[in-house]
């Protein structure tokens, strides 16, 4: 499974990493709202939590890209 973590804080990140090292999951990271997005395009990651307050990108927006990108994403 593949788990797409957005975050602009790096500590962060490697925190998720760390929690969810023994996971099995294949983790990819973005610091920016735009790369994370271009992350989830290339991945397709199962499910897409967001962080709701990022510089740049609002974490909603990010949502609202990830509905255009793949209408059926957000169901069940």
């Amino acid at each position: 499974m593949i788990l797409v973590v957005i975050d602009d804080d790096p500590a962060n990140i490697k925190f998720v990493r760390f929690i969810l090292a023994n996971e099995g999951l294949d983790i990819h990271a973005a610091s920016d709202p735009q790369s994370g997005m271009e992350l989830i395009c290339k991945t397709q990651p199962a499910n897409r939590p967001s962080r709701l307050v990022m510089p740049g990108v609002q974490g909603m927006e990010v949502l609202q890209k990830i509905l255009e990108f793949d209408p059926g994403s957000m169901s069940s």
